[in-house]
């Protein structure tokens, strides 16, 4: 920027990095000023640095300072014929030159936010120094101004650039790989399996039914073997690992899916009995646990991905019976599990669904499991709730299984797929838009917001107080 000033000389700005210094030429008219700024960013401190017209023997220089209270040091020197004021806002306390005949004049001035800076007929030898000392570092004046927001940016867009890449490796030799997937009679495992298959890759389908493993090897191609598995039977487990075994030989097992799962019973907890958690804990938690550690040696040698199926509801509880404890026991197996064998080169995945349509969440079937835990709370509470409260359960729950799981059970098993094939796998994957937009971030609100969120719409019990 150049401004021609009253005598005809050239005053110019020259910007060397991020700083900018205000030079005149030799001979200084008067109402010429000095600025410099040892700030990092001089040119947020200074908006508008301009020479204001200059008549008879006095002139003034209009400094219009942006964020100047917090910079770190600024210095200025004005020089005047006459008492023409420039006033510069400070925070911080004001350091003066002694050597400066207008320092000495302005130290005898009460000193406050706005300094009025006298006239000084003969030009100083050194600046006039304001020293912001206690005034925050100059990336705080970046951050005012706009340009620490371009530098996160610019970082965000380099992680989740080198993220996307990253995970769009894929694992060699896919179709010399074994994985082993529990729960394959319906739902998400069977629909796994079968794009497993697609895929190429060896598939190991534990099915609960013959039945089930029938109908599966019917929709698939050869390469897909099945095995009959019940999770919660430590004989029936025990087998199912010396079949492996004799399946991949020294390969070993590249991907185990701890898919099998058990929802019902589902009602609030004190219609329950020990027995209706224990029946889920077994299958889910416990049943997974035992499956694991007895296919864990196998995955170890092909330094392979365990793959565990939680849920959404692992991380917000809001579900009465044993579903949402087991969830949340596999988060922290899975947690611990990945921690631990990490050093043997083995990856554990998380998978934490929404709400989907499954065989699990059918319509009756949950609501008749919900009339046989109420049929057979204890009178007191039947009494305490109100059959008023249970037909307003009753209705909510007809209401949300039939509006609200989603039918793309692909959003699933895509996050499956990918923590088995994909050479850099996630540590925990979100199907469904719900658990990513709504039930995660819901999860990290405070506690007593998230429990007003939830239970809003609940009917309210008989004898609530």
């Amino acid at each position: 920027m150049v401004t021609r000033s009253r005598r005809g000389e050239f005053s110019r700005v020259q910007h060397v990095g991020s700083r900018a210094l205000w030079e005149t030429g030799l001979q200084r008219p008067r109402g010429s000023c000095w600025v410099r700024s040892a700030s990092e960013n001089t040119a947020c401190v200074l908006n508008t640095l301009r020479g204001a017209e200059s008549s008879g023997n006095s002139g003034s220089v209009t400094l219009q300072p942006c964020l100047f209270l917090l910079t770190d040091v600024f210095y200025v020197h004005k020089e005047f014929n006459s008492k023409i004021p420039g006033t510069i806002s400070c925070k911080a306390p004001l350091v003066l030159d002694e050597s400066c005949g207008c320092c000495r004049q302005a130290s005898k001035r009460p000193l406050c936010c706005s300094v009025l800076l006298s006239s000084c007929s003969d030009p100083p030898q050194s600046w006039l120094h304001f020293s912001a000392s206690l005034a925050p570092s100059a990336w705080l004046v970046d951050l005012q101004c706009g340009r620490m927001w371009l530098y996160l940016a610019a970082l965000l867009g380099l992680y989740f650039l080198r993220r996307w890449y990253r995970e769009r490796q894929t694992v060699e030799n896919l179709r010399e790989k074994y994985v082993l997937i529990t729960g394959c009679d319906s739902g998400f495992g069977n629909l796994l399996a079968k794009q497993l298959d697609v895929r190429g890759l060896r598939v190991l389908a534990a099915c609960l039914t013959q039945q089930g493993a029938e109908q599966l090897r019917k929709a698939t191609s050869q390469r897909l073997q099945t095995v009959i598995l019940d999770v919660t039977r430590t004989d029936s487990i025990a087998a199912a690992t010396a079949w492996v075994k004799e399946q991949v030989g020294d390969k070993g097992l590249w991907g185990l899916v701890n898919n099998a799962g058990l929802l019902l019973p589902l009602a609030p907890n004190e219609w329950l009995t020990k027995d209706d958690f224990v029946k889920v804990l077994d299958v889910n938690l416990v049943g997974l646990i035992e499956v694991t550690l007895s296919f864990l040696p196998l995955v170890k040698r092909a330094r392979g991905r365990v793959v565990n199926v939680a849920s959404i509801l692992g991380r917000l509880a809001f579900y009465g019976g044993g579903y949402c404890p087991s969830k949340y026991g596999v988060e922290a197996f899975s947690d611990s599990l990945r921690r631990e064998l990490r050093p043997f080169g083995v990856k554990i995945a998380i998978v934490e669904p929404g709400y989907f349509r499954t065989p699990m969440t059918e319509t009756q079937r949950n609501l008749e499991c919900l009339e046989q835990s109420w049929h057979r709370a204890r009178p007191e509470i039947k009494e305490s709730y109100g059959q008023r409260y249970f037909d307003s359960h009753h209705k909510l729950t007809r209401e949300i299984l039939l509006t609200k799981p989603s039918t793309n059970l692909y959003l699933v098993t895509d996050c499956m797929e990918h923590a088995l094939t994909a050479r850099h796998p996630r540590t925990r994957y979100s199907g469904g838009w719900d658990a990513q937009f709504f039930y995660i971030p819901l999860s990290y609100l405070p506690t007593a917001l998230a429990d007003w969120v939830l239970t809003w719409t609940w009917p309210r019990p008989a004898q609530a107080v």
